[in-house]
């Protein structure tokens, strides 16, 4: 065998096999030359399957990955519209009107001396019963027991005991009326 019939031969396995023969027919013996061949060619092989499987299996490993991040213009649209949401200032609500009026039902004192009713400290009142504290009668009147029970919710929810009821205490009532 000479060496351009063994290059013809062997050209698929690559330059390592054809080294490999050039420097075997250097010796003279073709047979070590064909057995060396073979080894080299079966190794170049299983490499071969080895870095293709390994080419499927991180093909595959992409594949997946590019599905789990895939996103819908649907969601998309929608995560858009939560972050407008976010960003926009939220309005505070309205608080509701302190209208205060004597109590026409009350004549057993003085115009002066009368506490005067009011529909906001009737609101306190009713929330801060259904919050399960004693405010006395939901008479819209602020009493002292009505600054007693604003005084122990405000304790309870950890906000600055002042007894009245202020936007923080407020914010947390109101949720007892809904």
């Amino acid at each position: 065998m000479t060496i351009s019939t063994a290059f013809v031969r062997y050209s698929t396995v690559g330059i390592a096999s054809f080294a490999m023969l050039v420097l075997a027919g250097c010796t003279g013996s073709t047979a070590a030359v064909d057995e060396e061949a073979r080894d080299a060619i079966t190794h170049l092989r299983s490499s071969v399957a080895r870095l293709e499987e390994t080419s499927r299996r991180r093909t595959k490993q992409l594949d997946d990955m590019a599905r789990r991040i895939e996103i819908s213009d649907a969601q998309i649209a929608a995560m858009k519209k939560q972050l407008e949401e976010a960003r926009a200032p939220a309005e505070p609500e309205p608080e509701p009107p302190a209208v205060v009026k004597e109590d026409p039902t009350d004549s057993s004192q003085p115009a002066q001396s009368r506490i005067a009713f009011d529909e906001f400290t009737l609101k306190v009142q009713k929330a801060l019963k259904r919050a399960g504290y004693d405010p006395g009668p939901e008479d819209g009147k602020k009493g002292p027991n009505t600054t007693r029970a604003l005084q122990a919710f405000q304790k309870e929810n950890n906000i600055p005991t002042s007894g009245m009821a202020d936007e923080a205490t407020w914010a947390l009532l109101k949720r007892y009326l809904e």
